[in-house]
C-alpha cells in the first residue's frame, strides 16, 4: 500500500513540475512577443533623417514684400525716391549662411536681405537661388540715411515672371511717350493697350497696390479730340474697347468721348 502511495505522489509531482514548466515557457513566449511588438512600433513611429532635415519653405509662391538692409551709402540719385528692377540672389557669407543680396539691372550691389531661412531656402529650391525683384529706395529726410523695400518674385512661374518684367517695360515705355513734346494718336493707343496688359497682371499678382500703374485720365479725352480731328475714325473704334477707363471720367468727358465714336461708327457704315 506504501509503494501505491509512494508512486502515486511521484506521478504528481512530475505532472505539477511538467504543468509549471509548460506555463513558464508559455507566459515567457507572451512577454517575448510585447516586447517584440513594441519594437516594431517604435520603429513605425521614428521620422527619417529626410523629414527633419527638409528645407523650410514658402506656403505659397508670390511676391514677397521685405525689407532692404545695407543700402550703399555711395548710391545716388536725383528724386527723393529711386525706384529698380533687378534680381535678388541668394549669398551665403560667413556672417549669415541665409544671405540674400539685391542687384540692380546692371549687376549693382543695392542692399540685402538677412537672416531670412525661409527666403533663401525657396529661391534655391525654386529658382536655382537666383530670381526677378523689384523694389524702391527712399532718401530721409536729413538724405544721409536710405531705406529701402524689395519685391521678391518667389515660386512664380516662367509665365509669371515674364509678364511681370513686361508690366515695367511698358511702364518705361509710357514714360518715355507721356515725355515727348508730339504724341501720335497710335502711341496714345499703344499705351491703353498697355495699361490693360498692365492692370490685368498686377490683379493676377494681387500686387495692385505695390506698382503705381494709374493713368491719368485726360488721356482719354484728349486721344478722342485728336483722332477726330484726324478723322481717324478706325481709331475711335480702337478707344471703345476701352470702356472701363471711358466710364470712369466725368459725365461730361464720357459723353464726349462716346459722341465721337458714335460718329465714327456712322461713318464707317
Amino acid at each position: 500500500m506504501k509503494k501505491v502511495k509512494s508512486v502515486i505522489f511521484s506521478i504528481a509531482g512530475t505532472l505539477l513540475s511538467a504543468t509549471a514548466c509548460l506555463l513558464w515557457m508559455t507566459r515567457k513566449k507572451k512577454e517575448t512577443q510585447i516586447v517584440s511588438g513594441t519594437d516594431d512600433a517604435k520603429e513605425d513611429t521614428t521620422v527619417s533623417p529626410s523629414a527633419t532635415s527638409a528645407p523650410e519653405l514658402y506656403r505659397t509662391a508670390g511676391v514677397k514684400k521685405l525689407e532692404l538692409k545695407n543700402i550703399p551709402e555711395s548710391l545716388t540719385f536725383s528724386d527723393s525716391s529711386y525706384d529698380f528692377t533687378g534680381l535678388a540672389r541668394v549669398h551665403p557669407n560667413e556672417h549669415d549662411k541665409y544671405n540674400v543680396d539685391v542687384l540692380d539691372n546692371n549687376g549693382s550691389f543695392l542692399g540685402n536681405i538677412v537672416k531670412n531661412r525661409r527666403l533663401s531656402h525657396s529661391l534655391s529650391e525654386w529658382h536655382a537661388g537666383e530670381v526677378f525683384a523689384f523694389g524702391k529706395i527712399n532718401k530721409s529726410n536729413n538724405e544721409s540715411a536710405l531705406s529701402g523695400i524689395v519685391y521678391i518674385s518667389a515660386g512664380l512661374n516662367s509665365s509669371q515672371t515674364e509678364d511681370l518684367k513686361n508690366v515695367f517695360e511698358k511702364l518705361n515705355k509710357r514714360h518715355r511717350i507721356l515725355s515727348k513734346p508730339d504724341i501720335s494718336s497710335e502711341e496714345y493707343l499703344q499705351i491703353l493697350d498697355d495699361h490693360k496688359f498692365i492692370s490685368r497682371v498686377l490683379f493676377q499678382l494681387d500686387i495692385v497696390d505695390e506698382i503705381d500703374a494709374s493713368l491719368s485720365k485726360k488721356i482719354i479725352p484728349a486721344l478722342s479730340r485728336q483722332l477726330e480731328d484726324e478723322q481717324n475714325y478706325e481709331g475711335l473704334l480702337k478707344l471703345e474697347k476701352h470702356s472701363d477707363l471711358i466710364d470712369e471720367l466725368s459725365e461730361r468727358f464720357a459723353a464726349a468721348t462716346y459722341k465721337r465714336i458714335r460718329k465714327a461708327r456712322e461713318k464707317l457704315s
